[in-house]
């Protein structure tokens, strides 16, 4: 939902949408297991999209399929097959070619890269931190969408302000955008 501060109201791209929140990084460490956990609970609650700000450098998307379930990238191959729509952020090592990272280079997940917006100055411009493809070693192009994500307002709470915000720039404030959309077109055509 919508909140209000010092007269400007804030919302996301779907403010009606349910937020679910699957601790899956305790601390600054992600464990891998930890995440495959909360991907796969998130496909038993049945949700209809992902929003996925975690990745690494660039790898094989294809290396980890088959067996037990053991990687991010895997995990979300299952939460498609479940019908779920999954946005992952590109990561933040551009601008050169093949930094776009895993598991987002995965061709089951929506990628997503970080434009520039005209709140700012010159707007639809590839941010030069976003991650890039081609995808190693597949040679796939990614990313697949761009948002904006160049000095986002976002949530910024603080034990002292329920209701804080922060400016914040990177593909993890790109992908909110997307995965909002998603959430917009499922409910309409799910």
């Amino acid at each position: 939902s919508a909140f209000s501060r010092a007269g400007t109201t804030y919302s996301g791209v779907a403010p009606r949408a349910n937020i679910i929140a699957y601790k899956a990084c305790p601390t600054e460490q992600c464990d891998g297991s930890a995440l495959v956990a909360s991907i796969n609970q998130a496909v038993a609650d049945g949700v209809d999209v992902i929003n996925y700000s975690i990745g690494s450098g660039p790898s094989d998307p294809w290396a980890a399929v088959g067996g037990a379930i053991n990687d991010d990238g895997e995990a979300f191959l299952a939460a498609r097959e479940a019908g779920i729509v999954v946005a992952a952020a590109a990561g933040n090592d551009g601008p050169n070619p093949g930094t776009h990272g895993n598991p987002a280079n995965a061709p089951w997940v929506i990628s997503v890269a970080a434009a520039t917006h005209n709140r700012v100055g010159a707007g639809d411009r590839l941010a030069a931190f976003s991650g890039r493809g081609p995808v190693v070693p597949l040679g796939v192009i990614k990313p697949d969408v761009t948002a904006p994500g160049v000095s986002i307002i976002a949530a910024g709470i603080t034990a002292a302000d329920s209701t804080s915000t922060s400016t914040l720039s990177g593909t993890s404030m790109a992908t909110p955008h997307v995965a909002g959309a998603a959430a917009l077109i499922r409910s309409v055509n799910p």
